[in-house]
């Protein structure tokens, strides 16, 4: 009898801490991203927006062009730093994205975050930094992304999404990333 009224206890205290677990992540509230999108003659505004220095690349692929620029802010908003993204594209409506933020964590642990189970990785070198180049195939279509930190504190991403021939390739990308000074 004894052993069943501590059972019947344990199982009351169990439901009791699910109900609160409940209610308490319920009045969080949905998590929000919050994202603005500046025109390409608004890249100032933008880099100052951002609260920290990135630097812009100086080099751009045959027929590319900058589209527009993101600056994004992640939750929790006092512990992750804005991220800015510039889309770039070519007159066959091709295009390709360069991610600059501070990282939180060091470039291995961001590389690892990044990468999926079915990604082909590889390393190459940018300016000296070893620089990290994930690949990823599915059935229809095909990414690259490199992941390069030039500082400890500071990481730019090149993407790529369903490549076509007129996507660029990995050593435009690595171009690019090498004109970031």
């Amino acid at each position: 009898m004894k052993t069943k009224k501590i059972r019947l206890f344990l199982l009351l205290a169990v439901v009791i801490g699910v109900l609160v677990w409940l209610a308490i992540s319920m009045t969080r509230g949905p998590i929000t991203v919050e994202e603005r999108t500046y025109k390409p003659h608004e890249l100032s505004q933008a880099l100052e927006d951002l609260g920290y220095t990135v630097s812009t690349p100086s080099y751009l692929p045959d027929s590319y062009q900058l589209d527009r620029v993101l600056v994004t802010q992640f939750p929790p908003q006092d512990s992750n730093p804005k991220q800015l993204t510039l889309v770039y594209k070519n007159q066959n409506a091709a295009s390709y994205d360069l991610v600059a933020k501070e990282l939180i964590r060091p470039f291995a642990d961001e590389v690892n975050v990044q990468e999926f189970p079915t990604d082909q990785r590889s390393v190459v070198e940018v300016n000296g930094s070893k620089s990290v180049v994930l690949t990823t195939e599915n059935p229809g279509a095909k990414s690259l992304r490199i992941l390069y930190a030039p500082a400890a504190e500071k990481m730019y991403q090149i993407n790529t999404e369903n490549r076509t021939n007129d996507s660029i390739s990995e050593n435009e990308m690595i171009s690019v990333l090498e004109s970031i000074k």
